[in-house]
């Protein structure tokens, strides 16, 4: 069973707390880019960056993974 992020899933959990890519990307302290660029499965965050997004949007981490079998 391999794990990889699903940005489908960021960004449903951003909407699901109505916070816009601006306030999210306000509340990491970062570009509004880098949020839109998860969200486009462009990028894929650190760990790190996964976590802080899994606390400010009240998800845990598993939420952003899918199986890819």
């Amino acid at each position: 069973m391999a794990l990889r992020f699903s940005p489908d899933d960021l960004r449903d959990a951003r909407c699901e707390r109505g916070i816009t890519k601006s306030a999210l990307a306000r509340q990491l302290e970062t570009a509004w880019a880098s949020v839109h660029s998860y969200e486009r499965g462009q990028a894929t965050p650190t760990m790190a960056r996964l976590c802080q997004l899994a606390d400010i949007l009240d998800v845990p981490v598993s939420r952003f993974f899918r199986d890819d079998a």
